[in-house]
């Protein structure tokens, strides 16, 4: 009997040994310093899992970009921000006025025609103009002043405003927060694509852990299909009783389910990653896996301290300059309201010169200036209108406050995170390297006839199990990677 067992024993272990040689799951460590390859990053030789190349962190960031939905939704907003700001330039637009009366029928026979050409200036509340005029025919007394010599009358003019609306007014304030929205609208785009390639990179994880997963499954099963077959063999030489077949096909189904199950994950984290992945026409396609679909491991902690760090974050985050960017806007609408309680002062010049043959007294220049006073007796709707900004100024600076208190704590959780999920990945590759020294016993154990299937069993579910907590110590480390990312907008590599 020990003889049959010794001859089963090194049938099986050839068989596992070819296999091994094919399929076989290496773990490749972690790099120290600089970017390495995932610890979860098999290779395989001619494995039918997994292809030569695969898809890429760079290939799916530039989908994201390029293709992505609601990337363009966020371009749009923008666009649209901008399209504001134009509007918002309306009132600062030169305007024609063109007009002509003439009396068709009736004593008075006199026509005018008069043509103006008017411009607001965005760099004080002042408007300048300039127009010509011209008369024929007898006109009433009462439209005396339309009355011009035969060649027409030129006129140039302009209006200021000395007090209230001098430095700031409702349309130079519009004009401004409308830029100001524009770059806030650009940085909340900016935001938006931020927190979608956060996402996208986090499908991007969970499918590397799933179909890395697959593997190992795949690994499992493929060993007990080819022991099985050894089985079946000796059985057939009448070296094993049939019994020990179906206490192998036991094992055989368990994998076969577990690889089924792991085969299933790895195609919903497929399909859930294709809605960031998408082709030249902006259609879902599914990643390809291999040896270069994998997340670059350089900790981001040993270039910078946390607190440079902070600094940095604060200084380009999207929602960071979009708050004070909202800032700004109250500002300016604070400085209309103090304008609001301030009486009207406008100073106004023009002058006028006629040509041509026509009566003495419209002959020469005239020279007009005038200066017109309003001063409101309440200012109640100016008060309260600065006294709500002013609270909502302090409102979004404690916003801002509080904005930079969570990067700072989120950067030193996420610091701490990655070299707890290190040290996880150091442990577990240790505890693969004893569990592989476990298997290697047991199987030297087995050809010896001293061991069984189910001690072999245990063993290689052992080394299985070891591999699946460095995934999923892996999977949380890149997980933290992407927070990263996610907080500071920066790529750690």
């Amino acid at each position: 009997m020990m003889f049959k067992l010794n001859i089963l024993s090194a049938l099986l272990l050839c068989a596992g040994s070819i296999a091994a040689s094919d399929d076989d799951i290496e773990l490749v460590p972690v790099a120290a310093e600089g970017v390495g390859k995932s610890a979860y990053l098999v290779e395989r030789n001619q494995s039918p899992g997994m292809a030569a190349g695969g898809t890429t962190l760079d290939v799916l960031l530039k989908s994201v970009e390029l293709h992505a939905p609601q990337v363009l939704q966020a371009q749009a907003a923008a666009e649209a921000a901008a399209a504001r700001e134009t509007i918002a330039a309306a009132p600062f637009d030169p305007v024609l006025d063109a007009r002509y009366d003439g009396r068709m029928t009736g004593f008075y026979g006199g026509q005018v025609g008069d043509v103006q050409v008017r411009q607001r200036l965005q760099g004080l509340n002042a408007t300048v103009y300039g127009g010509y005029s011209i008369s024929s025919g007898r006109l009433p007394i009462y439209e005396d002043q339309y009355l011009t010599n035969d060649i027409g009358e030129i006129r140039a003019g302009a209006s200021f405003a000395l007090w209230r609306g001098r430095d700031i007014d409702p349309q130079r304030v519009g004009l401004s927060n409308a830029r100001l929205a524009t770059l806030a609208a650009e940085q909340k785009a900016r935001l938006r694509i931020l927190d979608i390639k956060s996402a996208a990179m986090s499908a991007y994880v969970s499918w590397l852990y799933a179909e890395n997963t697959r593997l190992v499954y795949d690994e499992l099963y493929t060993i007990a299909l080819v022991r099985d077959n050894a089985i079946r063999k000796a059985i057939e030489a009448g070296q094993l009783a049939t019994i020990t077949q179906q206490e192998n096909r036991q094992l055989l189904l368990a994998r076969q389910s577990q690889k089924i199950r792991a085969e299933q994950m790895a195609m919903q984290a497929a399909l859930g990653l294709a809605i960031y992945l998408r082709d030249q026409n902006g259609q879902p396609i599914r990643p390809q896996f291999g040896n270069a679909a994998y997340l670059p491991q350089e900790n981001p902690f040993r270039r910078l301290t946390v607190e440079e760090m902070r600094r940095r974050t604060l200084d380009g985050r999207p929602d960071f300059v979009a708050l004070s960017l909202d800032i700004e806007q109250l500002k300016t609408s604070e400085r209309l309201a103090e304008n609001d309680m301030q009486p009207d002062l406008d100073l106004k010049y023009e002058f006028r010169r006629d040509f041509g043959d026509g009566s003495p007294t419209r002959e020469g220049t005239d020279h007009k200036v005038g200066i017109n006073l309003s001063m409101p007796i309440e200012f109640s709707r100016a008060r309260g209108t600065r006294s709500e900004l002013v609270a909502r100024i302090k409102a979004a600076r404690a916003e801002l406050r509080l904005l930079g208190d969570q990067v700072g704590l989120a950067l030193r959780a996420n610091q701490a995170g990655i070299v707890a999920t290190e040290q996880q990945l150091d442990i577990g590759k240790s505890e693969v390297q004893v569990a592989q020294v476990l298997q290697k016993a047991e199987e030297s154990r087995y050809m010896a006839g001293a061991s069984d299937v189910f001690r072999l069993n245990a063993q290689e579910t052992a080394l299985a199990n070891s591999k699946l907590r460095v995934l999923n110590a892996q999977r949380d480390h890149d997980l933290l990677l992407v927070e990263f990312f996610a907080v500071t907008g920066e790529l750690w590599f």
